[in-house]
C-alpha cells in the first residue's frame, strides 16, 4: 500500500501541522505502518511528529525554497529526526531548482490560464506593467513564466515576504474602521 498523501498535505500547511500531533493520528499512523511498503518513511514521519518538529520541518522547507531562488540546489539537514533515537545514519535531502520547477509549473500554468480568462472577461487588450508580490514570485520558474506571458511588459517586484500580511492588514483596516 502507498502512503496516503493527506498527512503530507497537512504537514505542508503551517496552521494545520499541530493536528498531526493528536494521539489518534499517531495511532492511525502506527497501524498504517503494517500496511505500508516503505516502513522507514513512516518511521521518520512518526519520529517527526512524536518530537513535534512539524513546524521546524516546514521552516526548513521554506528556507530551501528561498535558497533555490538564488542557487541551483539546496540541502535540508534532517538529522534532528535522530533526536529520539539513532534510527538512521546522516539524513539530508538535496533539492534542486529542477525539482522545484517541476513541482510548481502546473500550478503556475493554471494561474496563467486564470490571468488569460480575467483579461478576456475584463476586455483588457494590452498590459503594460505586471506587479509581482509574495515569496513564490522570486522562484526562477515563476519569473520565467511571467516573462514568457508578458514579454514586453515592465515587471515590478513587490515585497516578497510581507506583502500578504500587509495586504490583510490594509483590508482589515478598511473594513473594520
Amino acid at each position: 500500500m502507498e502512503m496516503p498523501t493527506h498527512y503530507f498535505h497537512t504537514l505542508s500547511t503551517w496552521h494545520e501541522i499541530h493536528h498531526l500531533y493528536d494521539p489518534s493520528v499517531l495511532r492511525k499512523l502506527k497501524d498504517l505502518r503494517f500496511d505500508i511498503e516503505d516502513k522507514q518513511a513512516v518511521d521518520r514521519l512518526l519520529t517527526l511528529l512524536n518530537q513535534r518538529d512539524g513546524h521546524r520541518l516546514a521552516g526548513l522547507v521554506e528556507q530551501c525554497k528561498i535558497d533555490l531562488s538564488n542557487q541551483p540546489e539546496a540541502v535540508i539537514d534532517l538529522d534532528f529526526l535522530n533526536r529520539e533515537e539513532e534510527l538512521y545514519e546522516h539524513v539530508q535531502y538535496t533539492a534542486t531548482q529542477k525539482v522545484l520547477h517541476d513541482s510548481v509549473v502546473n500550478d503556475m500554468q493554471r494561474v496563467i490560464a486564470a490571468v488569460d480568462e480575467t483579461l478576456v472577461q475584463s476586455g483588457i487588450k494590452q498590459v503594460d506593467t505586471v506587479f509581482t508580490t509574495g515569496g513564490s514570485t522570486a522562484l526562477p520558474t515563476v519569473q520565467q513564466l511571467v516573462k514568457q506571458k508578458f514579454p514586453l511588459c515592465k515587471i515590478v517586484n513587490g515585497d516578497l515576504f510581507n506583502s500578504v500580511g500587509k495586504g490583510l492588514y490594509l483590508e482589515a483596516a478598511r473594513r473594520y474602521r
